[in-house]
């Protein structure tokens, strides 16, 4: 499974079993998302980065990641959060996850020390699978 992909098949994973009328978009809320995705915590990328924590704040879906230090020159906090939009945006219904109202915030920490609150994403980035307007 690729760097974020894994956001991606949790997000679909935690879709409800049974299905509302066509006109109704499923509800799905922060709570709900991060339970599914505490399950595969913590969840490993390539190059020592380790998707460490997930909770629910409101209706802000918290993601945290791990980063070496020696990737800090590389790959900064925001960087980080493009790449979770793109892996998270890449199912057809992540756009219904914003379009309620929910958002989603990747903090950051280097090598396990306090988490560094980062950007809020409030709809999928250009580009991607039904992705819209920028926002980050």
């Amino acid at each position: 499974m690729g760097w974020f992909d894994f956001a991606a098949f949790v997000l679909a994973s935690a879709a409800p079993a049974t299905t509302l009328p066509p006109s109704d978009p499923p509800v799905l809320t922060a709570a709900e998302v991060a339970a599914v995705m505490q399950e595969g915590l913590p969840h490993r990328y390539d190059g020592g980065i380790s998707m460490v924590a997930v909770a629910a704040v409101r209706e802000v879906l918290v993601v945290t990641f791990d980063v070496p230090a020696a990737f800090t020159d590389d790959l900064d906090p925001e960087a980080i959060a493009r790449e979770f939009a793109a892996g998270f945006c890449g199912i057809g219904d992540a756009n219904l996850y914003f379009e309620q109202g929910m958002r989603v915030r990747v903090d950051t920490t280097v090598d396990g020390g306090a988490p560094v609150p980062g950007l809020i994403i409030d709809r999928c980035p250009a580009g991607t699978e039904g992705g819209g307007a920028e926002s980050l």
